[in-house]
């Protein structure tokens, strides 16, 4: 039995293709969708009206993109660059007090 998987192509739009697993004598079915919808309700509206009563399933990317890395989420890259931005601004502060110890001693 097929599946039909819907994902978010780009930030403008979305894409469904149905998918069957390989049967004896066959390799695996894959049937991508002609068009490019606005809206996920659309690619799933126009998936289900081709193939109805097939599961659909919704995919994190577009089918063959590799996961990002451990750790490279949005999320974790801006923590570390927000980390990194702070390390920065507390080494020149440190670098600023010092010099105007510097100077009072001298001064």
């Amino acid at each position: 039995m097929g599946v039909v998987e819907v994902w978010r192509e780009s930030e403008e739009f979305w894409r469904w293709r149905y998918t069957e697993p390989p049967s004896p004598g066959n390799g695996p079915l894959e049937l991508l969708s002609n068009e490019v919808y606005e809206s996920r309700r659309e690619a799933v509206q126009a998936a289900t009206t081709a193939y109805p009563g097939i599961p659909v399933l919704e995919l994190d990317r577009p089918p063959g993109t590799p996961p990002e890395p451990a750790g490279r989420s949005g999320r974790a890259r801006l923590r570390r660059r927000m980390l990194a931005v702070l390390g920065i601004t507390l080494a020149l502060l440190a670098l600023r007090v010092r010099r105007l110890r510097r100077s009072a001693r001298t001064g």
